[in-house]
């Protein structure tokens, strides 16, 4: 029984760099190539991408090389990437290189013959609005908006752009405001997108109340009382626990 009817795939896990003193890169795949061509398998090799973002690799060519290395053998199918947090690091090499390879490298969108139903699903953060509300929904001092999340949190303020949470969210002009909100987790996974919206207007004063009718004593009337309300701005009244009228 012979390797061919055994094994379809391999992946060669090849993390050294080029220069590497005991195992260079090229002298792993070429190895690998020659051993899988005879047999008859693909090859797919693994990239240590995760040492731009350890500092143990130091050339910014080092993982372009490497595709082009491994382009010259038919055996070899595809490459994968160790590992996927690596992607978002901010290590300059890292950026460069991704770069570099989307724009000369891997142009082509590549097509997934397969599905996949699995989807980690991501807790949208909780939220804390505080602030005077004259009516609900609607501010006129400073509006404070706290979000906690075991993941990152982004938000936006109404078409702006993302921006990481990191301290207390304070608004304090006026406007309509749309404080859009999300979780990122370590793997890039996010969450539904949810949405706050108020609106912050002028500082109002309290309007005046008078009162008329047949008074008996301290808050008591006898009969019919007509109350009336004085003020600058438009003016809000409810009854016991009814909805705001204007």
């Amino acid at each position: 029984m012979g390797i061919r009817r055994l094994v379809r795939l391999h992946h060669a896990t090849t993390y050294w760099e080029f220069d590497h003193s005991a195992a260079p890169f090229a002298d792993l795949v070429d190895w690998w190539a020659e051993l899988t061509e005879e047999a008859g398998v693909d090859l797919i090799i693994g990239h240590g991408f995760y040492r731009y973002a350890d500092n143990t690799w130091t050339d910014p060519n080092e993982m372009t090389e490497q595709l082009r290395y491994i382009s010259q053998y038919d055996s070899i199918i595809g490459s994968s990437w160790f590992s996927y947090k690596t992607l978002n690091s901010f290590n300059s090499n890292v950026v460069q290189s991704l770069e570099r390879i989307q724009e000369h490298y891997w142009t082509t969108y590549p097509s997934f013959p397969w599905e996949s139903d699995v989807v980690k699903v991501v807790d949208v953060p909780t939220f804390e609005v505080s602030g005077d509300a004259i009516v609900e929904n609607v501010y006129d001092s400073m509006v404070t908006i706290t979000f906690t999340s075991e993941d990152d949190v982004y938000y936006k303020i109404n078409d702006g752009q993302w921006m990481l949470f990191t301290n207390d969210l304070e608004i304090d002009e006026i406007g309509n405001y749309q404080i859009s909100y999300k979780a990122v987790d370590e793997d890039g996974n996010e969450s539904v997108v949810e949405t706050i919206i108020f609106e912050m207007i002028n500082p109002v004063t309290t309007p005046v109340p008078t009162l008329a009718g047949d008074h008996l004593s301290g808050n008591t009337y006898e009969d019919r009382v007509n109350l009336t309300f004085s003020a600058d701005d438009s003016i809000y009244y409810k009854i016991d626990n009814g909805q705001w009228k204007l």
